[in-house]
Order: C-alpha cells, then sequence, then structure tokens
C-alpha cells in the first residue's frame, strides 16, 4: 500500500481542501510540452493516438489505450507511469526502441485536451481514498472511464486526428465521430396481422455503451439530451421488454399515440406508417367551438369542444374506453388552446370553464375573445351579449369668457350615461381604473387615450361628478390657459370657444404680437426680448393675472419693471411696491434714475419714525421700494395702503411659506402682484406653490392639495403624467429666458453696477473714519502742498476703501457685519442657482481671506490665486478651474490681472473698484476672451453713499480720457485734480 502523503489528514472529497500543487505543475509542464507551432527547433513532436474498447468485464465502463512516438507507435504498456513521468518532468522508456523524454517531445495543440484529462484524472485518483487502499482506474497500459469521464472523452476525441473505436461486432476500428442529430431510428406503424404493429428499426448495429448517455449506431455515437433522453427511455425499454420483436397495439392505441407521442417524439425519432393503417384511422380536420354563456354571480361559461367530423370531444368529459373511436388528434392545437383559456383565468367547472372575476372579465371581452374568433368557432348565448366592451362617451361643451362677470363659463355634455352613470364614470376617472362596468352589465375601457384626455381634463380643472351635472359651470378666469390646453389634446373640433376666450388664450401665449407700446423715453433702451417681457407683464395685467419673471440674472428684469410701472402709472395714479432684498434696495433707485429719471422714487430705509412719515406720502411716488425684513416690521402699515402693482425681487425669499416674509408680502394689497426670481424652485415645489399664492392666491389650489396632486406624484414617484399637468398649469404664468436663448440680442459683455446700503456699525465705522482722515487730509494739504501728500491721500483714501469692503480688513474685533459681503453671497447664490460659474477679484487679500471662509462655510466649492501662488501652482489651479472642479475662483486683482486665461466663467464680480478701470477691464478679460462661447456679465459692486460712488462717478466723467490717455498699470490718481480729490473725502 502506497505511503499516505502530507496532506492526508483532511478526505480529499472536501470542496475547501487546498488545490493539490501537482496538478499545477503538470498543467504548467504540459503547456512546455504542447507544439503550437512555435517550438523550439530541438524539440520533436510525438504522435499520440487513442483507442477505445470495451472490456467484457466492466461492460459498463469503456477503457481506453494510448499509443506514443515518433517515427512509429508504440503502446503505452504501463500508463500511470507515464503520466507520473509527465507530472514530474521525467523521461520514460516506452519500448526499447523509444524514450519519451520532455526536454526533447512536445505533444500537438489537437492531443492536449486528452492529455490534460488523463493528467487531472490520475491526480484525482491520488488525491482520492480508492489510491490508498490500492484501487485504481489505471491497469497497466488502459483507463477506466466512468460515465461523466466517458462523455468528456468523446468530446475529447471527436476533435482528435488519431481516436478510434474498437468493437468486436466491428471489422476494423472506425474513428470516432459525435452525431448530434436524432438516434437515426425509426418508430414504424404497419398493419400486422390482426392488430396494428409497432417497430422500432435501425438499419446498422445499434449499443448502448452507459445507460440513457450514450449510444453507438452505424459508426457514430449519439449523446441525447437530458430532454430527449426522458422521451427516448420509455421506448426502449418497451422493446429490450419485447426482445425487440413488434409491439401490438389498438386501433385507438394507434391514435392515441399519433395523437399525443408522436408530435413530442419528432426530436429524438423519426416516426412512419404504412398506408394501409392510415386507411384504418380516422383523420379529420379540427374544429374548435366553444359557446359562451353568463353565469349567476356575474361571471361566465365556456364549454369547449374538439370536433373532428362527426365527433365531438369535450376535454373535461372523460371518454369510456368502449366508446371511443380511432380518430388522430391534434393534441397540441388542443393544449394550446385550453392553455390560452387558463391564461386568461379560466378554471374548469363540471364540464366546462368558468371565468367570475371581474378584472379577468374585462380584459377577456376586450383582448382575448377578439383571438379567440380567428382560431374557434365562437357562439354567445343571449346573456353574454349583455356583456360586450361598449363604445366610450364623447364629450361636448362650450367655453366662454363673460367679459361681464370676468369668468369664464363652461358647459359639458356627455351623451349616453346616466347622472349615476356619470358620477361612477368621473369616480373611476379619477382613480385612474382601466374600466367601469354599468348597470346594463356591459364595460367601458377608460385607457383609451379620448377616455384619459376626459380625465385629465376634468380633474386639472378640479371638477367632481356633481359639477358635470350643471348646465353651466363657473371658474377663474386663470384657468383659461389651462383649459385650453386641455381641450386641444382632447379635440379642440368637440368644443366651441368665444372670440373672447380665443383672443386671451392668443395674447397670453403669444405676448409680442400685442400692441402695447413701451415708453418713449425706453424704446430706444430695451432690447427686443426686453419689450417682450413687457409685453407679457402688461398682457397678464389686463388680464388681471400675476406672473414669475424668472429670466436669467443679467437679461435685465429691473428694467422691464421700470418700463411697465411708467407706462401704467398714468392710468392707475397709484404707486407700486418693490420689495426687494436689502442688499439691492438701493439698486433700484439707481436703476430707475438711470433709465426713467422723471419717476418718483420713494425708499423705504431709517428709523422706523421716518419710514412711517414717507409713507404718509405714498401717493406723491410711482415707487415705492423696501426689503423683505422692514416689510415685517412695517406691514401694519403697509397693508392700510393700496398700490398699483407689487412686485417681490429675489422671489425666493417667500419659498417657505411658514416665513413671516411669506406671511407679510401676502397682506399687500394691489391690483396685481408679481414676482421676479431666477429660481423660483431651489429645493422643493412648495417653493413654487409659496410664489404663486402671492402672485395668483388658488391658482395652484390649497397647499395640501397641491402636495397630493403635484409634489408628492413628481418628486417621489416620478410620475410623468403630474410633471406634464404641473407644466400645463405654471407655463403660462413664467417668463424664462436664458442668455443662451436671446444671445443674438445681447452685446458679447454686460456689466452691470450694483450698490448696496452698508451695515449700521459698518456705516458708523467709515463716518468716524472719514471725519479723521477729512482732516488729516486738510492738515497734510497745508504743510506739503498736493504734489507731495499723494503718497499720504493715496493711504487715507485706500482706509475708506477697505471700510466699504469689509470694516474687519483694519479694525480688531469688529462683528457689524458687511452689506457689500451680503450683497455678494447673494449674488453668488443666484448666479450658481443659474447654473453660471464666477471669477471674482479683489485687490486686497485680506477681503479674499474673509471671503474664502465665509463661502468654504456656505458650502461653495472655490479655487483662489494671490500674489504668493507659485507659477506652477497657478497653471494647475486655472486648468482646475476650467475643467470644473469649482464654482468660484477667487483672484487678487495684481495676481491674477493679466496672463490667465478663465473661460471656464461666465459671471465676472469686481468685489471693490480700483483706481485705473483699465486694470478692471484687463482681469474682466481672464474670461471674456477668445475661447469664451458664452456671454460673460460683469459685476462691480459698490458701497453706496460712500467713496466708492465717487470714483465710479469720477471714472465715468473721465472715462474718454482714460481710454485716450491713461496705459494699463498708471496710477489714476495720477491724473485727477485736487479739487476732485477734496470731493472724495465729501460725506
Amino acid at each position: 500500500m502506497p505511503t499516505l502523503s502530507k496532506n492526508n489528514s483532511k478526505d480529499p472529497a472536501v470542496k475547501d481542501q487546498p488545490e493539490d500543487t501537482g496538478l499545477a505543475i503538470s498543467h504548467a509542464l504540459l503547456n512546455r510540452l504542447v507544439d503550437n507551432g512555435q517550438s523550439t527547433p530541438s524539440k520533436e513532436p510525438v504522435q499520440v493516438q487513442v483507442k477505445l474498447y470495451k472490456d467484457p468485464r466492466t461492460p459498463d465502463k469503456p477503457k481506453l489505450e494510448l499509443e506514443i512516438g515518433t517515427d512509429r507507435l508504440y503502446t503505452v504498456r504501463h500508463l500511470s507511469d507515464f503520466l507520473e513521468a509527465l507530472a514530474s518532468n521525467q523521461p520514460l522508456e516506452i519500448n526499447r526502441a523509444f524514450t519519451f523524454n520532455p526536454e526533447r517531445h512536445c505533444f500537438a495543440a489537437q492531443d492536449q485536451a486528452l492529455i490534460e484529462m488523463l493528467l487531472e484524472a490520475h491526480q484525482d485518483e491520488h488525491n482520492s481514498w480508492n489510491y490508498y487502499f490500492g484501487r485504481s482506474e489505471f491497469s497497466k497500459g488502459s483507463f477506466e472511464l466512468n460515465q461523466s469521464r466517458f462523455k468528456r472523452f468523446l468530446e475529447v476525441a471527436a476533435t482528435m486526428q488519431s481516436a478510434f473505436w474498437v468493437a468486436p461486432q466491428l471489422a476494423s476500428p472506425v474513428p470516432i465521430l459525435i452525431c448530434r442529430d436524432s438516434l437515426p431510428f425509426v418508430l414504424h406503424l404497419t398493419e400486422g396481422r390482426s392488430h396494428p404493429e409497432l417497430e422500432l428499426k435501425h438499419n446498422q448495429p445499434f449499443y448502448e455503451l452507459t445507460p440513457d448517455e450514450v449510444y453507438f449506431c452505424g459508426d457514430c455515437f449519439y449523446l441525447p439530451s437530458a430532454a430527449n433522453r426522458e422521451m427516448l427511455r420509455p421506448i426502449l425499454n418497451a422493446f429490450s421488454q419485447n426482445h425487440g420483436q413488434p409491439l401490438p397495439i389498438s386501433k385507438n392505441d394507434a391514435a392515441v399515440l399519433i395523437s399525443d407521442a408522436v408530435p413530442l417524439l419528432k426530436p429524438v425519432i423519426r416516426f412512419e406508417m404504412e398506408p394501409e393503417v392510415a386507411t384504418d384511422l380516422r383523420k379529420e380536420p379540427l374544429v374548435i367551438t366553444i359557446w359562451l354563456d353568463q353565469v349567476s354571480g356575474g361571471g361566465i361559461s365556456a364549454r369547449v369542444v374538439f370536433q373532428y367530423g362527426a365527433v365531438g370531444i369535450n376535454p373535461l368529459v372523460p371518454i369510456p374506453d368502449d366508446e371511443a373511436e380511432p380518430i388522430i388528434r391534434e393534441k397540441r392545437r388542443e393544449e394550446a388552446f385550453i392553455h390560452s383559456l387558463s391564461d386568461v383565468g379560466f378554471r374548469s367547472e363540471g364540464d366546462a370553464y368558468q371565468l367570475r372575476d371581474e378584472d379577468a372579465l374585462f380584459y377577456f371581452l376586450r383582448d382575448t375573445l377578439p383571438e379567440l374568433t380567428e382560431i374557434a368557432e365562437v357562439y354567445r348565448s343571449e346573456s353574454f351579449n349583455r356583456l360586450r366592451i361598449g363604445r366610450p362617451p364623447k364629450l361636448n361643451g362650450s367655453v366662454r369668457l363673460n367679459e361681464t362677470s370676468d369668468l369664464l363659463e363652461v358647459a359639458f355634455e356627455m351623451e349616453a350615461l346616466s347622472p349615476a352613470e356619470l358620477q361612477e364614470f368621473f369616480r373611476a376617472l379619477r382613480e385612474r381604473r382601466k374600466y367601469i362596468r354599468l348597470k346594463a352589465g356591459y364595460f367601458i375601457p377608460l385607457d383609451q387615450p379620448e377616455t384619459i384626455a376626459i380625465g385629465n381634463l376634468l380633474t386639472g380643472l378640479g371638477l367632481s361628478g356633481h359639477d358635470l351635472q350643471k348646465e353651466l359651470i363657473t371658474l377663474p378666469k386663470y384657468r383659461a390657459i389651462y383649459l385650453e390646453q386641455m381641450i386641444r389634446e382632447y379635440g379642440r373640433e368637440r368644443f366651441n370657444l368665444n372670440h373672447a376666450f380665443q383672443e386671451l388664450i392668443h395674447s397670453i401665449k403669444e405676448p409680442q404680437d400685442m400692441e402695447w407700446q413701451p415708453p418713449q423715453t425706453l424704446l430706444g433702451v430695451l432690447r427686443d426680448y426686453q419689450k417682450t417681457g413687457f409685453k407679457w407683464l402688461k398682457t397678464l395685467s389686463y388680464y388681471g393675472f400675476g406672473g414669475i419673471l424668472a429670466d436669467d440674472m443679467g437679461l435685465g428684469k429691473t428694467l422691464e419693471v421700470i418700463a411697465f410701472v411708467q407706462s401704467e402709472y398714468p392710468e392707475r395714479r397709484l404707486p407700486s411696491l418693490v420689495v426687494a432684498p436689502t442688499s439691492l434696495l438701493y439698486n433700484w433707485e439707481e436703476e430707475v434714475r438711470k433709465f426713467a429719471p422723471s419717476l418718483s422714487v420713494l425708499v423705504l430705509d431709517g428709523p422706523k419714525t421716518e419710514r412711517l412719515e414717507r409713507l404718509a406720502k405714498a401717493s406723491d411716488y410711482v415707487l415705492i421700494v423696501t426689503s423683505y425684513s422692514l416689510l415685517r416690521r412695517d406691514v401694519e402699515a403697509l397693508r392700510e395702503l393700496k398700490f398699483a402693482y407689487c412686485f417681490l425681487d429675489e422671489a425666493q425669499h417667500i419659498k417657505n411659506p411658514e416665513t413671516n416674509n411669506a406671511k407679510s408680502v401676502k397682506e399687500i394689497k394691489a391690483s396685481g402682484y408679481f414676482a421676479l426670481t431666477g429660481t423660483p424652485i431651489e429645493n422643493s415645489l412648495t417653493e413654487l406653490w409659496s410664489i404663486f399664492d402671492f402672485i395668483m392666491p388658488g391658482y395652484l389650489y390649497s397647499r395640501q392639495r397641491f402636495r397630493n396632486r403635484f409634489e408628492i406624484p413628481v418628486v417621489k414617484n416620478n410620475d410623468p403624467v403630474a410633471q406634464a399637468d404641473l407644466r400645463m398649469h405654471i407655463n403660462p404664468f413664467i417668463l424664462r429666458r436664458l442668455k443662451k436663448d436671446v444671445l443674438r440680442e445681447l452685446p458679447e459683455k454686460i456689466e452691470t453696477r450694483i450698490s448696496c446700503e452698508m451695515t449700521e456699525e459698518q456705516k458708523k465705522a467709515y463716518l468716524a473714519y472719514l471725519s479723521r482722515a477729512r482732516a488729516e487730509f486738510e492738515a497734510e494739504i497745508a504743510e506739503n502742498g498736493f504734489e507731495k501728500s499723494r503718497i499720504k491721500i493715496l493711504a487715507l483714501l485706500t482706509r475708506l476703501r477697505q471700510i466699504c469692503c469689509h470694516p474687519a480688513l483694519f479694525l480688531e474685533n469688529y462683528h457689524g457685519g458687511s452689506g457689500k459681503l451680503d450683497l455678494l453671497r447673494e449674488l453668488a447664490r443666484d448666479s450658481l442657482a443659474g447654473g453660471h460659474r464666477i471669477l471674482l477679484f479683489s485687490q486686497f487679500v485680506t477681503m479674499l481671506n474673509l471671503i474664502e471662509r465665509q463661502f468654504r462655510t456656505d458650502g461653495i466649492r472655490l479655487l483662489r490665486i494671490d500674489g504668493q501662488t507659485g507659477s506652477e501652482e497657478r497653471l494647475q489651479r486655472v486648468e482646475a478651474f476650467n475643467s470644473g472642479t469649482a464654482e468660484i475662483f477667487l483672484v487678487s486683482l495684481k495676481a491674477g490681472g493679466t496672463g490667465l486665461n478663465l473661460t471656464g466663467a461666465d459671471t465676472v464680480i469686481h468685489y471693490d473698484p480700483w483706481w485705473n478701470p483699465a486694470v478692471e477691464d484687463q482681469a474682466t478679460d481672464r474670461a471674456y476672451r477668445i475661447g469664451q462661447l458664452r456671454t460673460v456679465q460683469v459685476f462691480k459692486l459698490l458701497a453706496r453713499g460712500t467713496i466708492e460712488e465717487r470714483i465710479a462717478e469720477l471714472q465715468e466723467r473721465k472715462r474718454s480720457l482714460i481710454d485716450a490717455v491713461i496705459q494699463p498699470g498708471e496710477n489714476f490718481l495720477n491724473r485727477i485734480t485736487m479739487e476732485e480729490v477734496k470731493r472724495l473725502f465729501e460725506d
């Protein structure tokens, strides 16, 4: 008995035993021994021949023998030794005339699979208990194949050039071939002496080599599939038990055989029948008949008969053997028909099939029954005919705009439905059912496009079944656009629309076609898209609607509103109210002075007593501007006034309907309400509802109904129907233009100055230092003269400019905030929400530090360069920004004013003005240069009532001089007079 190897502590059959390294070594060796056409000249290819035979002593386990050699073939007398030599890479004497040496010999590629199989079998045996107890599948020169290895061997041998089958019944060895087709048998039905007889014919010798697995017939091995073997086994067993003799069967059994078995056996075995037998068996075409009837409880029954000539067969009624007739039936068609009924939901009860589920009955009537009429003769009882699928009712109507009541008047007609059925019809539509079943018994499908359109129309208008019974339904005028869209979807030809209604629809949809003319003073200022925005505001206000002007930042929403207010005031004679963020309060005043200086503007700021005193004279003004925070404090006084219009700038400030901001603005009384925002939705649809609740209360229903109808389906369920319905509601009342949409009408670079109010603490710090600086300035001039005092003057002015940016730049322990920093955060948030990317300049590195800390707290991704950034790092950060890594790029003006390409940004913000506008322009050109594909928006931030505004005014007055004389980098301060410098120190 062999000595146990080192790894014998585990049963080799255990799956988690480590793989034996010998097998891996043998595979590696085999790869070296295989001749793939690239063997070295020193290696000689070895011929391989394998023979398969059956040993009478083990008839169920075929064996193989191997012959190898170079000039001639020699039998491998000890196959186990040969495989051991291969595994250990040692030479082995096969015959005195031939020694196999792995260093000198190699195998052909087509023989590799056989050698590999033998090596694996040899290794497996070494890892098995059989080996240790002296039982081996290798017996000197042969290898015994079990059932699984036998099939694998046949697959391998069929690809070899020299693989043969040796059997006593064969005159000589034959090459091993595999056939995938059906076995070469013929199941032959003959007339016989007194009964039909069934024979199994095969013209060549037939052997079953392994049970149910491998057969040999003629010169080919057959390996039938598992399914084919399952059908073949009973046939072979029957003939084997009858010693291969014909099997006598009755005519009825012959008919059953042909009807049932032959169609199934077709892939496995060929069937033939003598003409005389066919004459005795009746072969009639199959006609399927089905009788449909209604049964108690609302279900139906189906009695099926398979008709063969005069013989009818009910598949649910057994046929006694003595009554059975020898009829050849089409069992596959019969079974397919029964399966089709079963798939619908029919179940056998007695001699018929019954269907009781109402949903299944609807689908049977609508879908399956038409298909059955194509393959069967269908007979219906009178009661069954009442279960038909009815035609969906048609909806007709009329819509008129009553110009006296300013309401929509709608009349609907629904044909062929009683009031109660109408209620049920509407309820089913609202619940999105597939059908309703009327008392008469028939069904009305509700999943047809026109029926779905009716449901959408009625649901969208908030109508109930009770409303449909009214002769006339009145709706708010603001439902007109939505109603028209739904009517068009359902079928415009079914509705009569009066002229006033059609005119309203056209006006809202095509505002550019309206004849409203902007004020004469602004005709040459407004661009075409701004004129459209102006007409849109005019049209909505004319019909008593509100709206959201949601143009992209920088497209001039403020200017469009100014033009609208100016055109409306002569008729309304009432002031309009603008509510804006604190940081933009004075921007409105400046825009009015710039574009419509004739309009009187009241900015509500200062102490409350002063604000209330000014409000007492509200009728003297065309436009009143306040902030959200001040509105909350003054709401009691403001709600007592009547305004022509109320505008919310940056209306996202009321996105939360529970806040005091939202509640306060909704107390303002005006003839019309409008919202200005580039981001009407930031986080949730409730924000949109809150803004609409301001511009047109009730239009988007109550908050809870809006949530159930739109927010939950859209946000949680991603319901496309609800999304489309919400779009149809809101689109007419939102005007949204992006820069890219109106790019042809825009200059390539838009510059905007925005002034902001300083915080109270900031203002105190500024005025205190201004007084001190003025005194130092006058003393310096008196002592040294103007020309020698420029450096001192510059230092004083720089301190004032730093306070405008943020007093914390040089005041320790300052905690009073900065109006300009607040404005910057507001501007950055809106710009980023609109999909823009920002390049932000400041000449003060300490200010960039403050901005960076604030933006990182706000969760904004940013990059930065200043004078401390090395040249290589500068380039890396520029490339990173242009590739989209950050949203904002902070740049010190001196470090980034030239030499950078930052076309990844389309928005430039100058936080503080530089003396020389040419330097600012150079900085702007970091984004506005070749390669920039978008319009560049430039914002210059100024602290209101400070030195910054005076510098900007001075620059504007001397723009032509600056452009003509001042060279880039030259100090603007060198080009102004002492009188102009003195004015800079004024308060």
